[in-house]
């Protein structure tokens, strides 16, 4: 499976779940984006079995399969927006400015992109096949049902820390072209 295993886009993402100064992981991002999502769909799976909570209307999950699967495809094309303003920055001047940590950030930025992409197509499929499987066989419909919301809830929380990057490297160009500028 190596050609089509997605392992490397997943760990290249949790990868950027660091702390910039200790150069290691941090424990609040990894439970937050990874431990979080999975305790949330798994109890809300059970309560949802307990008839705690009322089960959704198929309308609902249908929309959320479209609206990730929408917003998937558009992080298709900002990745590969990401991915020239990477080789641009390559092939810039050496000392015309970017920094190695300005890189980083635009590395990270088109990692985490990957994963969203990947979390936002895993989720949508898994809605689905818990729609195909779930009346068949209960036990893998709950699985299909909680990797699905735990995948929804880690999508999200990635294309929010997307954003936040998007508008880091963007202040950075920006502050290199002004600065450029004024010169």
């Amino acid at each position: 499976m190596g050609k089509s295993s997605l392992w490397g886009i997943f760990t290249s993402y949790v990868g950027t779940l660091r702390d910039d100064g200790r150069k290691r992981a941090r424990g609040v991002d990894v439970v937050v984006h990874l431990v979080l999502p999975v305790v949330v769909a798994v109890g809300y799976v059970a309560c949802r079995e307990l008839k705690l909570v009322s089960e959704p209307a198929c309308g609902i999950v249908d929309r959320a399969v479209t609206l990730v699967s929408i917003f998937s495809a558009f992080l298709c094309g900002a990745a590969i927006m990401v991915f020239q303003l990477r080789a641009d920055l390559a092939t810039s001047k050496p000392g015309g400015g970017v920094t190695g940590k300005e890189l980083l950030l635009v590395d990270e930025l088109y990692k985490d992109m990957l994963w969203a992409i990947v979390a936002g197509f895993g989720c949508a499929a898994l809605f689905t096949l818990q729609g195909v499987v779930g009346p068949i066989w209960k036990p893998a419909g709950w699985a299909a049902e909680a990797l699905a919301v735990a995948l929804l809830l880690n999508f999200c929380l990635v294309v929010c820390m997307c954003l936040k990057r998007m508008l880091f490297v963007y202040e950075n160009i920006v502050s290199y072209w002004s600065a450029d500028t004024d010169a």
